[in-house]
């Protein structure tokens, strides 16, 4: 049996490196509408996500800005194939709280 990768299990989220070590995206703009999604726990897919028809574009520019959106693939009525449904793990949010004070 081999163990399956578990992002929430990353070490280096152990201490906030990622929330240090992310960049915060401009405010007013998709990418940060985003990120306050994921930073409240939500799990966004592209059916619930109205600010934009890109949001697979969105995510990935969080990670450019260091910011370690999980994607997990999901069934949607309508599809054929599975579509992509992002997340941050409770570490990554928790150090990102830590990095702003407690406020996000």
């Amino acid at each position: 049996m081999s163990a399956r990768y578990n992002p929430d299990d990353c070490q280096g989220e152990l201490f906030g490196h990622v929330a240090a070590s992310a960049t915060w995206p401009s405010p007013h703009t998709v990418t940060y509408v985003l990120l306050a999604l994921l930073l409240r726990g939500e799990r966004v897919s592209q059916p619930d996500f109205k600010a934009s028809w890109r949001l697979a574009a969105e995510a990935h520019r969080l990670r450019e800005l260091g910011w370690p959106v999980i994607s997990e693939p999901v069934a949607h009525a309508g599809t054929k194939r599975p579509i992509a449904r992002y997340r941050l793990s409770p570490t990554a949010i928790a150090a990102a709280r830590l990095s702003q004070g407690g406020a996000t």
